[in-house]
């Protein structure tokens, strides 16, 4: 999306945001990139170094990138909200920066829902959210703040943010094949001809068809990462915790019986319901409504069990073959930075002939249902799947434990 204000400098918002070691020879630089670029459909993208990696951050339009703008105007050490009205009407510009990390970016219309999974991240009581305006907040927005309760602090500008921002030619979205060839240094390597996409990488054992003696030799092609690719057809972490999460927010609108305990492990989401006063064994027949997906119950004793079909979305796209070390490493950062688990811990990896996986344990107490959105948040678009999970209900908060189980080359 473009903005342009009024003395002719366009910002843009990025489709995606990648980072690689600034160490890295420059084949590998130059595979990473084209990797990105491939998988990002993006023409565009600039490049930057910040604490020992190179940032990377793809558009498909040319501009100065409106998330690294308004963070070197507005500083990285908070947690900032920054709305403010196009200078068209077509909706407001909304960016939620969290400690210098770009969240989201967009240009919000007026009918368009708020995402409730990372709204409820923003606002919850380990930071304080400042909201940056000039003019008007988007009312979904304030319908959200005085539904929840949140308690952020304003700033109002006297002008328009967007007029403040300062161009940054580090910042400037070019065409990618002049990134390239700066990140690189060296021609020798086109963006077609070294293409590191998972879904495409393919070790040709013999190509076209041999004629030995007028006789035709069949063509056999070896997929080494077959089986990887199989792996990775099944949701993946991300979908299922947001579907669990979907689910749990839902099983608050149950006025009977309350979800004390829930587990999953690969298969169905099985839960464990204690009655509320006035309680009926037949109100178990509205679970289904009430949580949308299809619903078993059967009573233990004093006690239900309710056996609950998960139904995530599939994978939206193939993912990239990445090193089974950095997938690791991406998902402890980010976990440590977005969800704060009590505890976290990294399991012994298992091996394959060309890949590899290994689980990350994760525990917090004393916590609520958004550290299951937190956490998918953690796992979006890195090779993981969901091991197990296990939540248990405290008075008015719950303990919850997850497995993640992460994906990459050897």
């Amino acid at each position: 999306m473009r903005i342009t204000r009024s003395d002719g400098t366009t910002f843009v918002t990025a489709v995606e945001r990648e980072s690689i070691p600034v160490v890295l020879p420059a084949r590998k630089k130059a595979e990473a990139l084209n990797a990105y670029h491939q998988a990002h459909g993006a023409d565009y993208a600039c490049a930057y170094s910040e604490s020992g990696e190179i940032q990377l951050t793809f558009g498909t339009e040319p501009g100065y990138a409106l998330g690294e703008s308004i963070r070197q105007q507005l500083g990285s050490k908070a947690r900032i909200i920054w709305v403010e009205k196009t200078a068209f009407d077509e909706g407001f510009i909304f960016v939620i920066l969290d400690h210098g990390v770009i969240l989201d970016e967009r240009v919000l219309a007026e009918d368009e829902p708020l995402d409730e999974m990372l709204v409820m991240e923003v606002f919850d009581d380990r930071h304080r959210t400042t909201i940056h305006y000039f003019g008007e907040i988007p009312p979904q927005l304030q319908d959200y703040i005085l539904e929840s309760g949140a308690d952020p602090d304003y700033i109002e500008h006297e002008s328009a943010l967007l007029d403040q921002l300062k161009p940054n030619k580090a910042f400037e979205l070019r065409e990618f094949e002049d990134v390239l060839s700066e990140q690189t240094a060296t021609r020798s390597f086109g963006t077609k001809s070294k293409l590191a996409i998972a879904a495409v990488t393919v070790f040709v054992v013999a190509v076209g068809l041999l004629f030995i003696g007028g006789e035709e030799q069949v063509v056999r092609v070896f997929d080494k990462y077959a089986s990887y690719r199989q792996t990775l057809e099944k949701p993946s972490a991300t979908e299922v915790l947001t579907e669990i999460y979907q689910v749990l927010l839902s099983s608050r609108n149950s006025r009977s019986w309350t979800f004390d305990r829930c587990d999953y492990e690969g298969g169905p989401l099985v839960c464990e319901l204690s009655p509320r006063p006035g309680a009926r064994s037949i109100d178990l027949n509205e679970l289904d409504m009430i949580i949308g997906r299809p619903v078993q119950t059967r009573l233990v004793e004093e006690k239900a069990h309710a056996i609950i079909t998960l139904q995530p979305e599939s994978r939206s796209k193939e993912y990239l073959i990445m090193d089974r070390r950095s997938a690791v490493n991406a998902l402890r950062d980010r976990l440590l930075f977005t969800a704060i688990p009590d505890a976290m811990s990294v399991r012994a990896k298992v091996a394959n002939d060309t890949w590899s996986q290994q689980n990350i344990h994760i525990a917090k107490e004393s916590t609520g249902f958004h550290f299951v959105a937190q956490i998918a948040r953690s796992t979006s678009g890195l090779p993981t799947s969901l091991a197990r999970l296990a939540l248990k209900r405290d008075g008015i908060t719950h303990s919850i434990e997850t497995e993640i189980t992460v994906f990459g080359a050897n």
